[in-house]
């Protein structure tokens, strides 16, 4: 799996910076994130690979992987409860990530986004991942 996190400031643009992504990364599920979400890359890249599992199985929360992944963060299967939750905001900073099982490399030069630090997981990080794999079991 190929994987990204990107931080980006309140005068990026979390639509415009989501569509130029996804456009030069076809395979890949590209969604925008609070930066205030307060779980790290880890806990994001667990929960893209349950997005990608999910995807490969036809068993997905909802027809499109960006909005599986969506659902998965913030631990819910409501997409406007997900949406105001952990969804980005314009004139907010936000998370941008990127996730692919494709052969092709993720393409993300060009962007003014930073990296995302990478920290061990913690409670809150386990925490998310538990419950967007919860909601997989739940739908069972």
């Amino acid at each position: 799996m190929r994987f990204y996190v990107l931080t980006f400031g309140p005068h990026s643009d979390p639509d415009s910076t989501k569509a130029a992504l996804a456009k030069s990364n076809p395979e890949a599920v590209v969604q925008t994130l609070s930066a205030a979400l307060g779980i790290g890359s880890s806990a994001l890249e667990l929960l893209a690979a349950q997005t990608l599992v999910a995807k490969g199985a036809n068993e997905m929360l909802a027809r499109k992987p960006e909005v599986d992944f969506l659902l998965r963060v913030a631990g819910t299967s409501q997409i406007t409860r997900a949406i105001k939750s952990v969804g980005a905001t314009k004139g907010k900073s936000f998370l941008l990530v990127l996730a692919s099982e494709g052969k092709r490399g993720l393409t993300v030069s060009g962007s003014m986004g930073r990296p995302m630090a990478r920290r061990p997981l913690n409670r809150k990080d386990m925490d998310s991942v538990e419950a967007g794999a919860l909601l997989s079991a739940r739908r069972a």
